[in-house]
């Protein structure tokens, strides 16, 4: 984030959108957009419905906020 890094845990059936959500309510950042260097995908508003599992960020996964 801007702010600095931040380390979360969060059930595989969370989705985008609710971690989103716990990152405004902890932190006020407005996201747009997470990106994974590797392998490299942006995952943007419409990706957002997508739990955890289902868009691959299991078991652990590092998300650039922007």
């Amino acid at each position: 984030t801007p702010n600095g890094t931040v380390q979360k845990t969060f059930p595989v059936e969370t989705t985008l959108f609710e971690v989103c959500h716990a990152l405004k309510e902890e932190s006020g950042l407005e996201v747009s957009s997470f990106t994974q260097n590797f392998p490299r995908k942006v995952y943007d508003s419409t990706d957002f419905g997508q739990t955890l599992k289902e868009a691959g960020l299991v078991p652990s996964a590092a998300l650039i906020v922007q």
